[in-house]
């Protein structure tokens, strides 16, 4: 009896899973590309441009997005060091992370 379940067990999850429909995954890696040195160069320039639209932000705007981003403070914890809701910080975030954007994609 036992038996018999195990192999009606076996046969569902195979046709549940259309068993045979299936191939094996083949062992394939997938390498990064080669480090070069104009990717260094781009990388480096990207990384002014984020940095440099963080320091455009207005103060309180990039005083929460610091906290947030780079001190790993919760909104909560950012809201009370502020002294404002966490509604605001929300917002605060919000229209920082938007800033950030649209300067990247102008700068290009």
């Amino acid at each position: 009896m036992i038996a018999r379940n195990v192999l009606v067990s076996q046969n569902r999850k195979r046709t549940a899973r259309r068993f045979r429909l299936h191939s094996e995954l083949k062992e394939s890696r997938d390498y990064a590309d080669e480090i070069t040195p104009e990717r260094i160069v781009i990388a480096k320039e990207e990384y002014e441009r984020v940095m440099q639209s963080i320091l455009d932000l207005p103060p309180r705007a990039r005083a929460a997005f610091q906290f947030h981003r780079f001190d790993n403070l919760t909104y909560q914890e950012i809201a009370d060091r502020m002294c404002i809701s966490k509604e605001s910080v929300k917002e605060l975030m919000h229209r920082a992370l938007v800033r950030i954007a649209m300067e990247m994609d102008t700068d290009e």
